[in-house]
């Protein structure tokens, strides 16, 4: 199972590497990890779960709206967990392909979690959503309940579903403000350029402009994070700058810039002409 999962996703990444993907040096090839490393990869996926579950109890005072809450999810999955391993278990039920390629799934998504290099803390357990996803989609197809049960069910899923997500907060009568530098790139009618990686990604996604990302040391180099390399020669003619030495980089990097605007606690620049990068 581990070796199948290192496989498919090997040819996976092959494939999309070949087709114009994205570019992700820091996700490195996969290999079998040592003893010790499958050992912390457990103990990460079980933590990690609890974690993701809302579970992580440990240390916390024991009361409803506290530990004894996050025990209810972490009861919820295990009843879901114990559930599909009645199903694969059962001899009677007919499973389809659907249901097998659900189970393949689950095992060699957790395979590859526990046997890889891959895991590095907690947060690497996000990459399993899709085998809950599976796990639930497995469940809800045979699962039988008579009508009461039903009844019963939808009403214990309503009540759990108002204890997990979270209440959003809306400030309808303010201003939208959650996007300044998009819209200011809109004003001067500006669609592509630079920007450190998290500038370039917040500010990419409210509009159609192309901010690609950028790695300010001793000299501004492409970073290679989920971008592609064609972005950087095609260039841009502004650059969003965090800080003012960043700033100054750029403009000995680039020349002096045309327009210089301070635009929420960023710094933007903007050229006459197209400026690139070389790969």
């Amino acid at each position: 199972m581990p070796a199948g999962s290192l496989a498919l996703a090997h040819t996976l990444k092959t494939v999309l590497a070949h087709n114009g993907a994205f570019h992700v040096p820091g996700l490195w090839t996969m290999s079998f990890a040592g003893q010790e490393r499958i050992g912390y990869n457990l103990s990460v996926l079980v933590s990690g779960v609890l974690h993701f579950f809302g579970a992580y109890f440990f240390g916390k005072e024991f009361s409803l709206h506290g530990s004894g809450k996050e025990l209810l999810h972490l009861s919820v999955f295990l009843l879901a967990l114990w559930g599909v391993v009645r199903i694969a278990r059962n001899k009677i039920l007919r499973l389809d392909l659907f249901d097998y390629a659900a189970l393949l799934c689950m095992g060699i998504m957790v395979g590859a979690f526990t046997f890889s290099q891959l895991p590095i803390d907690d947060a690497s357990t996000r990459y399993l959503v899709f085998p809950y996803v599976m796990m639930a989609l497995l469940l809800a197809r045979h699962t039988v309940l008579p009508a009461a049960g039903r009844a019963l069910g939808l009403a214990g899923a309503a009540v759990y579903t108002g204890l997990s997500v979270p209440v959003p907060t809306l400030h309808l009568w303010q201003t939208n403000r959650n996007f300044p530098i998009n819209m200011e790139l809109t004003r001067l009618g500006l669609t592509q350029g630079f920007a450190p990686y998290w500038s370039a990604a917040v500010n990419s996604l409210p509009n159609p402009v192309r901010i690609v990302p950028v790695e300010f040391g001793a000299d501004i180099k492409p970073f290679h994070f989920l971008s592609k390399r064609d972005w950087y020669k095609q260039g841009g003619n502004f650059v969003l700058c965090d800080t003012a030495v960043q700033a100054a980089q750029a403009q000995v990097r680039f020349g002096p810039a045309r327009k210089v605007k301070a635009v929420d606690g960023h710094i933007l620049l903007v050229w006459d002409k197209t400026i690139t990068l070389p790969d």
